[in-house]
């Protein structure tokens, strides 16, 4: 149980959220494709923006962007420079821009330098606005990114991790400087033995990266935020030792676990700042925690209420926003096996053998594994006899006369006049024969 966090807020903060919306919206998906080899790509000022330096489409737009997407860039075929310092050129290097793009599904990496002191970088933003880095893999350099002076930057579902040389300045997987409006989110840092990510910028929004190795670290502001509130959550730190037993912003509703911490988990900076994540995951996150489960509704039971050995029906109509159902499991309640459905089925049928009221239990499975279930209800009974009266025929037979207008014979024909019929309170009857009575009902 925690206590009630403070509250905090900011029309920065609030325009770097809008700003990720937005960019969601319209950043292509990446493909599984397998990236093609590229020469490193340097692009300065917006005029660079071209088919040659590996730009793959876009106008450069807040609706259309430009896309750099598809890309194997092998960082020790960059040429060495002197303009920051000596050392190779980055595998994406990009300044002067306020162009909206997109860096998407790209592989870079390869090399480990010693670069006079200075390090080698995969993505490196100098005064850039308006970016997104997607879906890429960027390892095996000194440094995954580096931006400096930048704002409007999102990156998100990345694999970062870098590597460290003696006689090289230790450098974190991610460092951002001197920026504003940034939001990571999904990334995976996974081999960052020097540090996750370094901020010394304001108005940043972390949340949903998982730290395998490396956390954070820097000069943090009053506006950087660890996590995206309750239910969306913070992130998943390998280090973090707390308990999942409750749920609710406040995590004080005790009734089962949320996929969250009970308790927030704190970090400490070089400058013995204090921050938190209010909302850490407890399992590393993945997109599928964006998965949206299916929905599942029940249209009619019938007969409802049955008897027992009728036929009893239940319908369903079931859907997925993004995905489709797999599989539908529907259990009658009785203790007789789920009754397993494909994802497009509409209705099941089933017959009970003993009387009372049964919950019908129907599951709804999603393409990647997301449930969705709902519940009904059916009452089942003895049946009952059907109302008939009784009919003699002139050869002296005796007939069942149900309302449907079917016959049934209960007595052969008689040689005795029939005197009369005689009821019983429970129902029965007797037919008086000449002087004797036969208990026919």
């Amino acid at each position: 149980m925690r206590r009630a966090p403070t509250r905090r807020c900011s029309a920065v903060l609030v325009t770097c959220v809008l700003v990720f919306s937005f960019f969601s919206i319209f950043t292509p998906r990446a493909t599984a494709s397998t990236p093609s080899p590229h020469s490193p790509i340097s692009i300065l000022g917006n005029a660079a923006f071209t088919a040659a330096n590996g730009v793959t489409g876009g106008t450069g737009t807040a609706s259309d962007p430009y896309i750099i997407a598809g890309w194997d860039i092998n960082v020790s075929q960059s040429p060495w420079h002197g303009q920051y310092y000596n050392g190779p050129y980055p595998g994406i290097g990009i300044s002067n821009t306020d162009a909206h793009f997109v860096v998407l599904n790209v592989y870079i990496h390869g090399l480990e330098c010693t670069c006079d002191g200075a390090a080698a970088i995969d993505i490196d933003f100098i005064n850039v606005t308006n970016a997104v880095v997607e879906t890429s893999t960027l390892t095996s350099s000194n440094q995954a990114i580096y931006a400096w002076g930048s704002a409007n930057l999102i990156f998100k579902e990345n694999s970062l991790s870098n590597e460290q040389l003696p006689g090289v300045t230790a450098s974190a997987c991610v460092q951002i400087s001197g920026s504003t409006s940034v939001v990571f989110s999904g990334n995976t840092f996974s081999q960052c033995p020097t540090g996750g990510l370094w901020v010394d910028s304001s108005s940043i929004l972390v949340y949903h990266n998982n730290f395998l190795q490396g956390g954070v670290d820097g000069d943090l502001g009053s506006q950087d935020l660890w996590d995206n509130g309750y239910p969306t959550g913070g992130n998943y730190w390998s280090s973090y030792t707390g308990v999942d037993n409750c749920s609710g912003s406040q995590q004080n509703v005790c009734t089962g676990p949320d996929g969250i911490g009970d308790t927030p988990f704190t970090f400490k900076t070089w400058q013995s700042l204090v921050a938190q994540d209010r909302y850490p995951l407890m399992k590393p996150f993945s997109a599928q925690i964006n998965d949206q489960p299916p929905t599942v509704t029940i249209s009619g039971v019938s007969p409802n209420p049955a008897n027992t050995g009728q036929l009893v029906t239940v319908s369903f109509t079931g859907s997925d926003i993004d995905g489709s159902i797999s599989s539908i499991g529907v259990n009658w309640g009785d203790g007789t096996p789920t009754h397993n459905l494909a994802g497009t089925a509409t209705s099941d049928t089933h017959s009970y053998t003993a009387t009372g009221t049964f919950t019908i239990t129907i599951v709804a499975t999603d393409n990647s594994g997301s449930t969705g279930q709902v519940t009904g209800s059916v009452t089942v009974n003895i049946p009952t006899a059907a109302p008939y009266a009784l009919v003699v025929t002139a050869e002296g037979k005796v007939y069942r006369f149900y309302q449907n207008g079917t016959l049934t014979l209960v007595g052969q024909p008689v040689t005795t006049p029939l005197r009369q019929v005689a009821w019983k309170p429970d129902g029965s009857y007797a037919l008086i024969v000449g002087d004797f009575a036969t208990l026919v009902r």
